[in-house]
């Protein structure tokens, strides 16, 4: 492990200590609070627990202004099994995860937030509906995904399997 490894690790164990006696934290004062931690590290110094903390927002391992961090995200039940549904379910809406969970809508909102802001998940418009999918999968076939999920869809498609002469429109 690298001596920059190692400051970030050591960066990150206290922010984790830090977060769990506060709910909220700005940057600066985390920064301080670090750096009076860490004042007789001579490898780690306030410009650099800077540095570190802004690497771990770009990283979104954790976001500023929340106690919540990347690794204890989907550790609530709730949104641990909203992240599942959309894994195995690409391209629902907010309506459809709503009813399946038996969430109300700002309920639903909140953790769909959480989890797209730590990349778990991500959201796309499509038509009037915004749909959600997981963050890795590949955009070109977000529409093929929602499309194909539509019962009418179905339908057309399993007729014109079934057809055995070209169909003219």
């Amino acid at each position: 492990m690298s001596a920059s490894d190692n400051a970030e690790q050591v960066v990150l164990r206290i922010v984790r200590e830090y977060l769990s006696k506060k709910p909220f934290f700005s940057i600066g004062d985390i920064v301080e609070f670090i750096n009076n931690r860490v004042r007789k590290n001579p490898d780690i110094n306030k410009n650099k627990i800077e540095l570190i903390i802004k690497s771990l927002i770009k990283k979104r391992v954790i976001i500023a202004g929340t106690k919540l961090m990347k690794d204890n995200i989907i550790e609530n039940p709730t949104r641990n099994e909203i992240l599942n549904y959309i894994r195995k379910n690409p391209g629902k809406n907010i309506n459809e995860i709503m009813r399946h969970q038996k969430l109300g809508s700002n309920l639903a909102l909140w953790h769909l937030s959480c989890l797209e802001k730590f990349q778990f998940i991500r959201s796309k418009k499509i038509g009037n509906r915004r749909v959600f999918f997981k963050f890795d999968s590949n955009p070109k076939f977000d529409e093929i995904y929602y499309y194909m999920r539509i019962q009418v869809v179905q339908t057309i498609l399993k007729f014109m399997r079934n057809e055995n002469r070209a169909l003219k429109i």
